[in-house]
Order: C-alpha cells, then sequence, then structure tokens
C-alpha cells in the first residue's frame, strides 16, 4: 500500500483531472489507469472530448485557463513527479502523471 501522504496526493490530482474533463471537455467517456511499477506511481486519465491546444497554456478562455492542469504540475513537482499532456482540439486529451515511490517511508 502507498504511504498516506502519497495517497493524497494521487486522489487529489486525479480528482482535480476529472473535475477539469467535468467542465471543460465535453466528454462521453473518461478511463483512468493506476500503475505502480518500477518504482513510480502512474496514473493515466484519457477523455474523448473537445481537446485543447496544450501549447497554448491560456489559450482561448482567458488567463484562467489552465489553472487546474497547473494546480496538478505543481502537487507532482512538490513530490518529485511530473504530468505529461498529450491534446488537439477536437482529439481529446491524455494526461500521463508520474510520482516517484522512493519518498514513501
Amino acid at each position: 500500500r502507498l504511504t498516506p501522504a502519497m495517497e493524497t496526493v494521487l486522489y487529489r490530482v486525479v480528482q482535480e483531472a476529472l473535475t477539469n474533463v467535468a467542465r471543460h471537455a465535453q466528454a462521453s467517456t473518461v478511463r483512468i489507469r493506476l500503475e505502480r511499477k518500477d518504482g513510480m506511481a502512474t496514473a493515466l486519465i484519457e477523455d474523448d472530448g473537445v481537446g485543447f491546444d496544450a501549447g497554448e497554456p491560456t489559450g482561448p478562455g482567458g488567463p484562467q485557463r489552465g489553472a487546474g492542469l497547473l494546480g496538478i504540475r505543481e502537487r507532482l513537482s512538490s513530490h518529485g513527479g511530473t504530468l505529461r499532456i498529450e491534446s488537439r482540439p477536437q482529439s481529446g486529451t491524455r494526461l500521463i502523471l508520474k510520482i516517484p515511490l522512493a519518498q514513501e517511508t
């Protein structure tokens, strides 16, 4: 089992990702995959929604667009983790979150 701190981090980032899907994606399907392998916890969150240009963090939604993703990135980073975003307009979005398990004590 993961440490309580690690469980909380993963829970919160997945929660925020799902909130983003509900608010913005107009998706009909969301898939979540959690994996513990090679000293890393990995979460894949993928939707079939409207997507966005991942290269434009503020985009047409104004300066607050991307605040949820920024929060996810900051929470992961504070625990040595990373966030990769794959998205294009009309092609859905995939988030790949990785966090090292070495911090477990």
